[in-house]
């Protein structure tokens, strides 16, 4: 029926709840967002945490939760007043090795473009801006050490051939101890996605 489908993309996009699967078990909810959602979940190494945005109105915290659904808890509040420039919200991208530490990158449901890493200290709440280029990093991968990113990033503009990328799309890595970023190569002519560290 419509009104299903309507509910059913409501839950998908707003993620209302976060659902975990053991391998001999159907699929369970171990958190209801309420009135809030459920944003950019992302499990650490050993399988033991997850951590998310949870964003209510006005305001979005870091949050993390025993993947058996026991221990959830606020790492960071008002993540909105961290990055500049826009009105984003911090999303979790990935956990560093040692799982102390959950690197962060900027969303937005308005047009401005977001920009930005970040890396909060799960045990003080402690968000820092890590040394990176203020630019886009689209489909963010970390090396296995968690010392170094790659990802693509572009700038749109309007073309008048509609069957090329609008403007060259370049795959870049970056140190995040130094900041020093090395372009690995650029493409006017491919639309570039998913660079992977290999191991």
């Amino acid at each position: 029926r419509e009104e299903k489908g309507i509910e059913l993309y409501k839950q998908f996009f707003y993620q209302e709840k976060l659902w975990v699967s053991n391998e001999d078990e159907e699929p369970y909810a171990i958190i209801r967002a309420g009135s809030g959602s459920i944003e950019s979940p992302k499990i650490s190494a050993d399988g033991s945490v997850i951590a998310y945005t949870f964003n209510i109105p006005g305001s979005s915290q870091l949050k993390s939760i025993n993947a058996d659904g026991s221990n959830s808890r606020i790492i960071a509040d008002h993540l909105e007043q961290y990055p500049l420039g826009g009105p984003f919200r911090l999303v979790p991208a990935a956990w560093s090795a040692d799982n102390q530490k959950i690197y962060l990158t900027t969303t937005t449901d308005s047009e401005a473009t977001p920009r930005g890493l970040y890396a909060a200290d799960i045990r003080t709440g402690k968000i820092e801006k890590l040394s990176a280029p203020l630019v886009t990093p689209w489909h963010l991968s970390f090396s296995r050490d968690r010392t170094k990113i790659t990802y693509i990033n572009f700038e749109m503009n309007r073309l008048d051939d509609q069957s090329k990328p609008s403007t060259p799309y370049s795959v870049s890595m970056t140190n995040l101890a130094t900041g020093e970023t090395t372009e690995l190569t650029k493409s006017s002519e491919y639309q570039l996605a998913n660079p992977i560290f290999s191991p």
